[in-house]
């Protein structure tokens, strides 16, 4: 289940929310998108004023995320709102608040509000947010960024900010 999915081959692609996006998935595998900006060759930009939601109810798989900025050239996640996920199974449970990653340039999460991820399953991940930028990733945080999970192999990482060539600031 998708909430919100905009793609882009060769240019920009941009998600400003002022409502509500939900997607809710249940099944033996269940996979669910809250919103999504992807652009191949170009920049990607997802803003967030209010709800973004993704759950995800799997027999064996369940993966959740809630929001999705992947650019070639730059990425930007602001976020304003709330944006979450909810992963469970009985077996992997994936939960991830906001995924922002460049292939090529920066990637940049700014946070006003609050991006939370849960996992609960055998086997759990959750990750508030994770920053992956080419050259440069750069957080502006100064509002919560929380990941829960529950399992008998569990982690739980509340941001993962990361570059390939550059700085993380």
């Amino acid at each position: 289940a998708t909430g919100l999915e905009v793609n882009s081959y060769n240019g920009a692609a941009g998600v400003y929310n002022y409502g509500l996006i939900d997607a809710y998935a249940v099944g033996g595998i269940a996979v669910a998108l809250g919103a999504v900006a992807a652009s191949d060759y170009d920049s990607a930009f997802v803003g967030n004023s209010y709800y973004i939601d993704a759950l995800a109810y799997g027999d064996s798989y369940a993966r959740a995320t809630g929001a999705v900025a992947s650019g070639y050239d730059w990425a930007i996640t602001r976020n304003e709102g709330s944006i979450s996920a909810y992963a469970a199974s009985n077996g992997l449970a994936i939960a991830i608040g906001s995924i922002t990653e460049s292939d090529d340039g920066y990637a940049a999460l700014y946070n006003v509000a609050l991006i939370e991820a849960e996992a609960n399953g055998y086997s759990a991940w959750a990750y508030g947010a994770i920053v992956d930028g080419y050259t440069d990733a750069y957080v502006y945080n100064t509002g919560d960024i929380l990941a829960t999970s529950t399992g008998y192999y569990s982690t739980a990482i509340g941001l993962d900010a990361f570059s390939y060539a550059g700085d993380v600031l």
